[in-house]
């Protein structure tokens, strides 16, 4: 039927304007007569069709205003109209439509005479119960009415509850289609009830009982599963309410609700199994009667939840765990042993949700296992061994996952797992060893310092928490049985590392993490398995010390007020860490750990940044000390609690307490390594107060104020006052406790300790130092340390401190004393100490061939000259080398004058001749070295001193010398050109006689040809050294062997490597020729052999341009480039122009 076409009645053939109105109707307006279209409707011989149309347009009708205002105005009619359409029931089609119109005739009219109608039409339907379907139609009505406006609920409730009363006596008799009507009215009216306080009077009582009787009736013997859909959507709502979920327990004697439920959740219908789970979750939320509770237990329902876990249902799982979630929380539910019961469905819903990566279900599963893990009895066992094992796996898997909020969860469950009582015994440690790895990846994972992700203050603390909780089940050793030590070990160290790695994490925003007492008492907990598992391990002791950790936990602990377990939990955890960080500082503290216990209970502060206000507040002993530990651990291990200003000020407040200085070695000890913190910038000394502190500190021993820390030596021996009191005492205390195993210099600082090494270095430049340690070098027990030290500082200080002119100063007067104390120690001894006179001498020696004692006038040294000889009759190796050391370093600088004094004294000792004779072919080249130097001495300065025992020194001992001695050996040289100098002419007097024991008679010459052919062939390699003096030396031998004879002079001319020793000689000349130099080339030049090359002619040119001549070099420089122009050698005529042009000016 086309959509615009115009009804009209027979019966009305006239139409009034005003009932006539536009009517949309799919898409289009069409003009329709009200009045014709109220009278076709009533029509009963009007196809379904065409009573549809009908229908549709009424109803599109009444949405229009002025349809709305006619019907309002001609009340009979939409009265009459109503009555039309409540009769409309037999057509399940025409029925529907027809409740629809009438709930919005009824709503859009607003009238209450029409609303009287329906209800008088709905109360006698329910009393006559004409049909189903007419009942069907008016609950439609109503229901709608109802769904549109809690009002018409109430007024139904108030006014005409008895219609409900009178439908739950008759539920039996309804039809399964009226009555899932009525489920959703009644569904609807306890929704108003539970919101509406005021609608709790007797008769809604009545109602509300009389239903939930009749609902459990039909809990329990409904089968459809529409209608029980419906039916338990009625009961969802009925158990919002906790009276109503009390009363539905007992409000039938015959029915039960919860076998009821029971019934549902076996249907094996998702559906009904979601809603009734969903119920029973509601229904024990509500219980608050621990009878209803015990009731609801005693129906073993628990058991058949747990089946339901066996399902790959996502919203099954779901409301399964929320239901299981809601029991475990109860105390009954573990009475009845239904955590153990329910166990291994619970661990395997977990593994197959993870595999499916439902993480939303495994976060229940893991909420679930941790609620039974925390609230199961202990006198009940929740596992048996394989279900242990297979929760400790699933836990390694589920801390695999890269979910943070499963990972959190998972430590949180795998925190509870690892309580003792759940523990296997034996535990298998290597699942133990995995779970642990896994929370150290998840550690570094998410709270490395280069790590992005936020901070989750309960991760980290769950992580905390484990490693606890880990540590607990290793303390009890019937749980490790059959385990290996080494895994034992292992997880024991794992503990460890993932405790120092969490509590340095904490440390970096201690106030940030630790925002609560749980966190605080966690963070103790593990710095108590920390401290306990430190044995040798002296840098994380130094770590937690420099972060200023105890002073930041005393402050967190006095603004946290923790339970007094945790405050003396953080009082023994300081306690141990001072007395094993103590071990470390040398000499260890003797602290009473009672005392300290009992003062770190006691110190409480807000603002740890105030040291005065400390100060002000130490009174007792105990707090003293404990503070005085802190104070001193803290300082010397490296953490700079305060600025120095403040510190001075504070240490000044304690000295003016007495008895600060006797009271404990603490506190003296701290006191000073405090004082020399506070003025290590020199401006904060007061000379009034030091004097009082020194002289307590005078009185004490030094093991009460002694710390091996460099700042006390540096503060120590700063001032000549200082030194003397404290500074002294302190360098012979240090000597004594170091442990040297050698005595050479350059070993030392590879035996010392960092410690040591940096005191050492230290104190390397300081005078006071060096003097303290000159003084202790008479101390037999620590002559030998005291010698090595003073070499290396005298070797270090040589090599880097050649200009500085304060040191040199102070170096001189060093090297006076040291004389001095040398001197006294012949003067005051009858015997002497072999290892104390080598100390001093190999002190001496290195003294007197240092650079920076270069200007001391050698004189001083020549009564301790006199000493040493009289060591010459002593027959200890160690010590003549010494000897002959000292007199070599103290000969060669002597003046003329001096020589001719020393020289005779020297021969005159015969043990001074024979030590010396044998010395001089000594193998030891260091021994060798320094007799030869004296012999050398000997034979240039003592030519004319008379003496009936010289030196005796064989001409082959001389070659031998000369063809073994390194090239860089000067005395050799000069005892060979002092042999050559007597060739001619054998002296029978001087210091020394060289002779040739192969003849019969002393005054044979000294060498024969060959020999002198030799010592031409050994000195070639001493003409090209870089060294002046010792090519100088090499070159007057070469001339002196052209003197001895035209034989050994043309044998020196002829040799053909003379060009390649020129080459060499020059070249290494480029900074100018000596005198020597220029004597040797014009000498060898002026010989019928020509001895010069392209590259040594060269080098002579460059030489002679940076030399200063005098006149008579002069001329022989001359006559030189007068041979080298005329020669037939490739020579650079450039260079010689140059050079001659230069000479010609000069």
């Amino acid at each position: 039927m086309a959509s615009n076409v115009s009804f009209t009645s027979p019966n009305h053939p006239i139409h009034n304007k005003a009932h006539n109105t536009s009517i949309p109707n799919q898409g289009q307006r069409s003009s329709q007569c009200l009045s014709c279209l109220m009278d076709i409707i009533e029509n009963i011989n009007i196809s379904k069709v065409q009573r549809q149309v009908i229908l549709g347009l009424l109803n599109s009708a009444l949405a229009e205003d002025k349809v709305v205002h006619l019907l309002a105005s001609h009340s009979s009619d939409s009265y009459h109209l109503l009555c039309v359409l409540l009769e409309m029931y037999t057509d399940d089609l025409n029925r529907q439509t027809a409740a629809s119109l009438c709930v919005s005739l009824i709503q859009r009219l607003q009238d209450e005479t029409l609303y009287q109608i329906f209800m008088e039409r709905f109360q006698s339907t329910v009393q006559s119960m004409p049909s189903g379907d007419s009942l069907k139609l008016c609950l439609t009505v109503m229901s709608q009415l109802c769904e549109i406006s809690s009002m018409y609920s109430e007024m139904l409730i108030i006014s005409n509850g008895h219609i409900i009363l009178a439908l739950l006596d008759v539920h039996n008799s309804l039809d399964e289609a009226t009555l899932n009507v009525f489920f959703m009215l009644l569904t609807r009216l306890i929704q108003v009830i539970n919101s509406s306080p005021l609608l709790q009077g007797e008769e809604t009582e009545i109602m509300i009982w009389k239903l939930l009787k009749v609902l459990t009736v039909w809990i329990n013997t409904l089968h459809t599963c529409n209608m029980m859909l419906s039916c338990l959507g009625l009961l969802k709502e009925c158990l919002v309410s906790e009276r109503l979920a009390a009363g539905l327990l007992h409000s039938s004697q015959e029915h039960n609700v919860l076998m009821g439920l029971k019934r549902t959740i076996l249907t094996k219908d998702t559906s009904l199994i979601i809603v009734g789970t969903q119920c029973l979750t509601l229904l024990l939320e509500k219980l608050k009667d621990p009878v209803h509770i015990r009731d609801f237990f005693n129906s073993d329902i628990a058991e058949f939840i747990f089946e339901l876990l066996h399902s790959t249902c996502i919203s099954q799982l779901e409301s399964t765990l929320l239901c299981l979630l809601t029991m475990s929380r109860q105390p009954h539910f573990y009475e009845k042993c239904h955590a153990v019961y329910g166990i291994d469905s619970v661990l395997k819903a977990t593994r197959e949700t993870l595999t499916m990566k439902k993480f939303g279900i495994v976060d229940k599963c893991l909420a679930l296992l941790m609620c039974f893990l925390e609230r199961q009895p202990e006198t009940i066992p929740l596992f048996l061994h394989q279900s242990w094992n297979f929760c400790c796996q699933l836990l390694v898997d589920c801390l695999h996952r890269d979910s943070q909020e499963i990972t959190l969860k998972a430590l949180q469950t795998t925190v509870s797992f690892f309580r003792p009582q759940h523990a296997q015994s034996p535990v298998n440690i290597k699942h133990v060893s995995s779970i642990l790895l896994n929370v150290q990846n998840i550690f570094q994972q998410y709270f490395t310092t280069a790590s992005t992700k936020l901070l989750d203050i309960n991760m980290l603390t769950s992580i905390g928490d484990l490693a606890i909780a880990v540590e607990s089940i290793l303390q009890c050793n019937t749980t490790l049985y059959g385990n290996e030590k080494e895994s034992i070990m292992e997880v024991r160290t794992q503990i460890k590392d993932l405790c120092q790695e969490w509590i340095m994490y904490v440390i970096t925003d201690i106030s940030g993490m630790l925002r609560d007492k749980k966190s605080f008492a966690t963070f103790m907990a593990c710095l108590d398995i920390l401290v306990l598992s430190i044995h040798d391990d002296p840098n994380t002791l130094v770590k937690l010390f420099v972060t200023g950790l105890p002073f930041q936990l005393i402050a967190m602990s006095t603004e946290l007020q923790p339970p007094d377990a945790v405050q003396k939990l953080m009082c023994q955890n300081l306690n141990n860490l001072c007395a094993r960080t103590i071990k470390f500082v040398k000499p260890a503290l003797e602290i009473n750990p009672d005392c300290l216990i009992a003062g770190l209970a006691k110190l409480k502060w807000q603002d740890s940044s105030s040291m005065l206000h400390c100060a002000h507040r130490l009174t007792s002993h105990d707090e003293i000390v404990s503070f005085f530990t802190l104070i001193f651990l803290s300082y010397f291990l490296g953490y700079q609690c305060w600025q120095n200003v403040e510190l001075h000020q504070f240490l000044e407040l304690i000295r003016q307490k007495p008895g600060t200085f006797t009271l404990d070695t603490v506190v003296a000890r701290a006191y000073v390594l405090l004082s020399a913190i506070s003025q290590t910038d020199h401006c904060l000394v007061d000379d009034t107060n030091e004097s009082v502190v020194l002289r307590q500190l005078e009185k004490l021993p030094i093991e009460f104020w002694f710390t091996l820390d460099v700042r006390i030596f540096h503060w120590s021996l700063l001032t000549q006052t200082r030194t003397q009191v404290l500074g002294s005492r302190l360098v012979e205390y240090w000597i004594l406790n170091l442990q040297l195993r050698g005595t050479h210099p350059q070993s030392l600082v590879d035996q010392l300790d960092v410690t040591n090494k940096t005191i050492l270095e230290t104190l390397i430049d300081n005078q006071h130092f060096l003097f303290c340690l000159i003084n202790l070098l008479s101390m037999n027990s620590v002559t030998t340390t005291v010698q090595t030290i003073l070499l290396h500082c005298i070797k270090h200080l040589s090599l880097t401190c050649t200009g500085d002119k304060e040191i040199i100063l102070f170096m001189e007067s060093l090297f006076y004393q040291l004389l001095q104390e040398f001197n006294s120690v012949f003067i005051q001894q009858l015997t002497f100490e072999e290892t104390i006179l080598k100390s001093y001498l190999s002190v001496l020696c290195a003294m007197t061939t240092s650079p920076l004692c270069s200007s001391v006038d050698k004189t001083c040294c020549l009564k301790p000259l006199c000493h040493v000889l009289k060591l010459l009759t002593i027959d200890v190796n160690d010590l003549v080398v010494f000897s002959v050391q000292f007199i070599s370093s103290v000969v060669v600088g002597l003046s003329v004058e001096d020589c001719n004094t020393v020289i005779p004294l020297l021969i005159k000792n015969d043990n001074f001749v024979s030590t010396l004779e044998s010395y001089v072919t000594e193998t030891n080249p260091l021994v060798s070295e320094h007799a030869l130097a004296i012999t050398a001495w000997l034979a240039i300065n003592g030519k004319d001193c008379q003496t009936h025992h010289p030196v005796i020194l064989p001409s082959h001992c001389l070659l031998r010398l000369l063809a073994s001695c390194q090239a860089t050996s000067l005395p050799i040289l000069q005892l060979v050109h002092a042999a050559l100098c007597h060739m001619d002419d054998v002296p029978t007097d001087g210091a020394v006689r060289f002779v040739n024991v192969q003849r019969n008679f002393l005054s044979s010459r000294i060498f024969s040809v060959s020999e002198l052919e030799q010592i031409y062939i050994y000195l070639q390699q001493f003409v090209g050294q870089k060294n002046v003096k010792l090519r100088s030396e090499a070159i007057c031998c070469i001339q002196k062997l052209m003197c001895l004879g035209q034989d050994i002079c043309q044998h020196v001319i002829q040799q053909p490597w003379n060009s390649i020793m020129l080459e060499t000689m020059l070249s290494t000349g480029q900074d100018g020729l000596s005198e020597t130099d220029i004597e040797l080339v014009y000498q060898l030049s002026s010989y019928d052999q020509n001895p010069w090359t392209t590259f040594s002619a060269d080098s002579f040119l460059l030489a002679l341009l940076n030399s200063d001549l005098t006149t008579e070099l002069q001329d022989k420089a001359k006559a030189i480039l007068q041979q080298i122009k005329h020669s037939n050698i490739g020579v650079d005529s450039d260079l010689l122009n140059v050079t001659q042009e230069c000479m010609a000016n000069i």
